[in-house]
């Protein structure tokens, strides 16, 4: 997988598209209970939530369903890129 853009340029839409596979991302909707889960000291879990691909194309955030992945035996600590969200709580 790459594991950065295609085009990022000064004044050029940015192009990330990895054949539709750009990020792979569990959203988990938050609910009043709380019961929408996913463990961000494993990698490996989640409840309630779906898998997307997310993918940019022309400067244009895209996302499509993915099918349900088994993260546990894809992640191996080495390539993940980390990140952080703001503003924090989102």
């Amino acid at each position: 997988m790459e594991a950065s853009p295609q085009l990022c340029e000064s004044g050029q839409p940015l192009h990330w598209n990895n054949n539709g596979k750009a990020l792979t991302v569990y959203r988990v909707k938050g609910n009043r209970d709380g019961s929408n889960t996913f463990n961000l000291t494993t990698w490996k879990n989640g409840q309630g939530g779906e898998w997307f691909y997310w993918y940019v194309d022309s400067g244009n955030l895209q996302f499509v369903e993915a099918p349900t992945l088994n993260v546990s035996s894809s992640y191996n600590g080495e390539n993940f890129i980390p990140f952080k969200i703001f503003p924090n709580p989102v």
